[in-house]
């Protein structure tokens, strides 16, 4: 029998604590890096729906709509849209460096074969 256990999210709740010196110096604690908004989300989700929208071309509502009934993790269409967006500005180095990459070698060839046809003799 295969199985796979209950899929719950973790919650972390931050509290920012705040002390006021004797010479009127305030001092406030940081939060976490990211944890930047008052609902922010972790690396987890934000891979997953990156998984999910480009090697599985799900649209924003049908991400939206797994997120909650899957995983219990309510999340609004600009939600998702914010996370693809951080996303795509954390992928940049690796595209960049991709195409840097291809534009120096000699084996890659730029060519489109969509317009290519097989041709059979009869």
């Amino acid at each position: 029998m295969i199985d796979i256990h209950k899929v719950q999210p973790i919650v972390t709740q931050y509290n920012q604590y705040k002390k006021t010196c004797t010479c009127g110096c305030v001092n406030v604690a940081d939060y976490p890096e990211q944890a930047n908004a008052p609902v922010s989300y972790g690396n987890n989700i934000e891979s997953l729906i990156g998984y999910l929208s480009t090697r599985h071309y799900l649209p924003f509502r049908r991400l939206k709509e797994i997120l909650n009934d899957v995983f219990n993790v309510s999340i609004s269409v600009g939600g998702v849209h914010s996370l693809l967006s951080k996303l795509a500005v954390k992928a940049q180095p690796a595209y960049a460096a991709i195409k840097t990459r291809l534009t120096q070698s000699r084996l890659a060839v730029g060519s489109d074969i969509t317009l290519c046809r097989k041709t059979t003799k009869n």
